[in-house]
């Protein structure tokens, strides 16, 4: 398989990249609880605490706001989720996600 000159100069994204974008892309548009977010990424609801932790990690990153248990996508989540896509080759977000 060969690979463009445009795609070699991109960067390989590390493990905490790609979990990051996980959980941006997952938390979508629309605020949810930790065991919905849990859903979204295709993990049971029971890992909701396990998932609420790292949803603390980007909170403190200001990526995301927790309040009332909501998990909501920040102003800042947002740049940082499309910025981060466009650094990886990908042009924009998929409707469900924007």
């Amino acid at each position: 398989m060969s690979h463009s000159k445009e795609s070699s100069k991109r960067p390989r994204p590390s493990r905490e990249d790609i979990e990051t974008l996980c959980l941006l892309l997952a938390v979508g548009p629309t605020a949810c609880t930790a065991s919905q977010l849990a859903a979204r990424l295709g993990l049971s609801t029971g890992l909701g605490s396990a998932v609420a932790g790292a949803a603390e990690a980007l909170e403190r990153s200001a990526w995301l706001t927790i309040n009332d248990g909501q998990i909501t996508r920040t102003a800042d989540g947002e740049r940082h989720l499309t910025a981060s896509l466009a650094a990886f080759g990908v042009a924009s977000l998929p409707r469900s996600a924007a």
